[in-house]
């Protein structure tokens, strides 16, 4: 990332570490993106209850649900 001058980007500033630890390092966004893969489903739940600190009142969440990705019957629920 660094390599790819990501951290010379006007706007990009790169926090290191596990969302847990940064979270009191964050500010607010227009937009989060969240990959859940190999997320335990508690550690979700936290973070969800921290968005409405860090994503903006008209801002834009989306996640990846990878909970459980060799479950063909929890498969079939998140794909309803």
């Amino acid at each position: 990332m660094i390599a790819r001058g990501w951290a010379d980007k006007p706007g990009v500033r790169i926090l290191f570490g596990r969302w847990e630890d940064v979270l009191p390092q964050l500010g607010t966004f227009d937009g989060i993106m969240f990959d859940t893969y190999a997320e335990h489903y508690d550690h979700m739940r936290a973070f969800h209850a921290a968005l409405p600190r860090i994503l903006k009142p008209d801002g834009i969440y989306s996640f990846f649900n990878g909970l459980a990705p060799r479950c063909l019957f929890f498969h079939a629920v998140y794909c309803r």
